[in-house]
């Protein structure tokens, strides 16, 4: 017996068209950051990884902050919270910061 194919979801894409590295992005996540912008941003940027010392700093003196698929950011209320699991980073005026687990979803701000 032959199926419908018509009824098939599977699709194909080239490396090359690809502007996130989730090929599951182009049909479950709406990219809000145009080409136009991010392009510019990947040529000029230095990433910089200046880990904030636990030893030096305690954890209730730091601010940390929430990224939202939307690009805007926000303190993260950490509620009583008193440890966090991995490694934090400093943030300065004028830094591009994003998420690693969800940059593909716009976290960039």
């Amino acid at each position: 017996m032959i199926e419908n194919i018509s009824k098939k979801k599977a699709f194909a894409v080239l490396f090359k068209d690809l502007k996130r590295w989730s090929v599951a992005s182009f049909y479950t996540i709406g990219w809000n950051w145009p080409v136009e912008y991010i392009k510019p941003l990947s040529y000029t940027l230095r990433r910089r990884h200046d880990e904030v010392d636990r030893m030096q700093y305690k954890f209730d003196s730091l601010q940390l902050v929430t990224l939202h698929f939307d690009g805007s950011m926000e303190p993260r209320d950490l509620n009583g919270v008193k440890e966090f699991k991995g490694k934090l980073f400093f943030a300065y005026a004028g830094d591009v910061i994003y998420s690693k687990i969800d940059v593909r979803n716009g976290a960039i701000a």
